[in-house]
């Protein structure tokens, strides 16, 4: 039996677990964009905080793979599914043919679609080589806004804020993630953040990403403040990774 498991994250490498556990003899290949063995995303803001060691965020090493007889696909693009002739089809051209698929090729951040969203200084944290290049941005930054009322928009602020930059939070509704938590554990939120010396804005978002000789310098909200930054964290939401089952004829939504 031939197992092919798009994706290298916890559901990943979960199932390739159960798949190894229940079939000794199958073949299990795991194919992924990243080139690191599975690890927490969660994790990511703790890393840029300084809260953990780099080696930290990993939920296996290299040797898993060898381990539990899976070959790993690194650096590879699923460009395409054929499920009439069960085929996987990556970037060079290849095809990967299987017996059974798992679909588990995870999410990307949602952009913020404004003027100067492309300016150098705009980031996004769901992978490790974004985690690295923010820790390496906040090393030359004094300043930095973070974007998005729910988790991971809050764990930014207060990654920035424990980076020693000065810190202002954006949230677009009249409070902290009001679809998990009621006022009262809103409050409590938002109580710490401003200990920590995070200026919360609520009810406002970016109207405008300003700029100098192409790097960002401050944001115009949709109050028409002007906040100073060198860094703007993004997270305003996540899309699906779907791109590969264009065509393909498999259901979503």
């Amino acid at each position: 039996m031939r197992y092919v498991i798009i994706g290298n994250g916890g559901a990943g490498v979960r199932a390739a677990q159960a798949i190894r556990a229940r079939d000794a003899e199958g073949e299990v290949t795991i194919v992924d964009r990243e080139t690191y063995p599975c690890y927490y995303r969660m994790r990511l803001p703790d890393y840029i905080s300084g809260w953990r060691e780099r080696e930290s965020v990993f939920f296996v090493d290299g040797s898993f793979y060898t381990e539990n007889r899976i070959a790993f696909r690194s650096g590879e693009d699923v460009t395409g599914i054929e499920p009439e002739s069960r085929m996987v089809r990556l970037a060079g051209g290849e095809g990967l043919p299987y017996d059974r698929l798992l679909i588990a090729a995870g999410a990307r951040p949602r952009e913020l679609s404004c003027p100067g969203c492309g300016l150098d200084g705009v980031v996004y944290l769901r992978t490790l080589d974004q985690a690295d290049d923010i820790i390496r941005r906040g090393r030359g930054s004094r300043a930095a806004v973070a974007l998005g009322g729910g988790l991971l928009g809050v764990e930014m602020a207060r990654a920035f804020n424990e980076m020693g930059l000065a810190t202002a939070y954006l949230i677009r509704e009249d409070r902290f993630w009001p679809q998990m938590l009621d006022e009262t554990g809103s409050a409590m939120v938002e109580k710490v953040l401003e200990g920590k010396g995070i200026e919360l804005r609520k009810g406002e978002g970016i109207e405008e990403i300003l700029g100098k000789g192409g790097r960002v310098a401050g944001v115009r909200t949709t109050s028409g403040a002007e906040l100073t930054a060198d860094l703007v964290g993004v997270a305003i939401g996540v899309e699906s990774n779907l791109e590969p089952l264009e065509g393909s004829g498999i259901e979503t939504e």
